[in-house]
C-alpha cells in the first residue's frame, strides 16, 4: 500500500458531476446522522414509489484524512437511476478521530437510514459499500457486527457489501500512512483487519479490485473472497484486468460505463437480488 493512498479518491471525482445527468433520482440532501458537522448523508432515490431493493450506504475514501460527499453524485445516479436508493456518506476524518470510530460514525448512519426507510419505501435492511479506506469501513460494518449492536441497529438488517479497492486484509501497522489512525488498536494485531473477522452470519458480498492498483494490491480481496467462501458465505470477486486504484470506481460513472454488461447495471441488479 502507497501514500498515494491520501489522494486517491480527491478532486477528480469532483469534475464528474458535470457529466452526470441530472434526472432519474430524487434527492434528500445533508440527512444528520450526529452532532458533528461531517455526520451527513446525501440520500438519492428512485424517482417513483416503493423500492424492493434494500438501500446502499456508500463510504468514499481518502485513507480516513481526506474526502466527503461531494463528488460522488456519479455514485447516487448509477444505483437510483436503476431502483435502488444509495446514502453517500460523509463521516469524521483523522486527525480529530482514530479507528474504531469511523465504524462507529457508519454504524451511526446505517441506524438514521433505517429510520427513515418506512417514511421513504425503502426495506429495513442494508447493504453498505466504499472505495479504497470507505471499502474498509463498509466492511468493518458488514463483518464486525458489533459495531451496529452498539448502535442499537440490530446486525440481522445486514444484507450485502459491496467492496471497491478496499485495504481490508494489510496490517494498519505496517504502513506509515495508517499507523497513526489506527494507534488506538495497536495492540490488537486482528483489529483494523476485517478480513480477519469473517463469520458464517455474514451477509453476501461482491469485491472489486483492479488487477493493477499498486496503491491497495488486489491481494486484500483476493483474502477477503477467500475467507468468505471458506464460511461458506456467497462472495463474487471480480478482479479488473490493466485497471489500478481508482478505475474500477470510475467504472460506475455516466461517462465511463462499459458499452455492454455495465458494471452499475450489474451491481444494481445483485442489490435488487438480496
Amino acid at each position: 500500500m502507497s501514500a498515494g493512498l491520501a489522494l486517491a479518491a480527491c478532486s477528480p471525482l469532483r469534475a464528474l458531476d458535470a457529466l452526470v445527468p441530472e434526472d432519474g433520482y430524487r434527492l434528500v440532501p445533508n440527512v444528520a446522522y450526529g452532532d458533528h458537522p461531517r455526520m451527513r448523508f446525501d440520500l438519492y432515490l428512485p424517482e417513483e414509489g416503493t423500492v424492493a431493493a434494500p438501500p446502499v450506504l456508500f463510504f468514499h475514501g481518502g485513507s480516513w484524512r481526506s474526502g466527503g460527499k461531494d463528488g460522488y453524485r456519479f455514485v447516487g445516479h448509477a444505483f437510483a437511476s436503476r431502483g435502488v436508493a444509495v446514502a453517500i456518506v460523509e463521516y469524521r476524518l483523522y486527525p480529530d478521530i482514530r479507528y474504531p470510530t469511523f465504524a462507529e460514525d457508519a454504524a451511526a448512519a446505517a441506524r438514521r437510514l433505517l429510520e427513515l426507510a418506512p417514511e421513504h419505501g425503502l426495506p429495513e435492511r442494508v447493504v453498505a459499500m466504499g472505495h479504497s479506506a470507505g471499502a474498509h469501513t463498509a466492511a468493518a460494518l458488514m463483518l464486525e457486527p458489533h459495531y451496529l449492536d452498539g448502535a442499537g441497529v440490530d446486525p440481522d438488517l445486514r444484507a450485502g457489501l459491496i467492496s471497491i479497492s478496499g485495504p481490508v486484509y494489510i496490517d494498519p501497522q505496517e504502513y506509515e500512512i495508517t499507523r497513526a489512525v489506527f494507534a488506538p488498536v495497536a495492540d490488537q494485531p486482528e483489529r483494523g483487519r476485517p478480513a480477519l473477522h469473517v463469520s458464517a452470519d455474514d451477509p453476501p458480498s461482491f469485491i472489486i479490485h483492479g488487477a493493477a492498483d499498486s496503491t491497495v494490491y488486489p491481494i486484500n480481496s483476493e483474502k477477503l473472497a477467500a475467507a468468505l467462501g471458506a464460511a461458506g458465505v456467497p462472495a463474487q470477486l471480480e478482479l479488473r484486468a490493466e485497471e489500478g486504484h481508482i478505475a474500477p470506481l470510475l467504472a460506475l460513472a455516466h461517462p465511463f460505463e462499459e458499452t455492454e454488461n455495465p458494471l452499475a447495471a450489474r451491481l444494481a441488479e445483485w442489490v435488487r437480488g438480496l
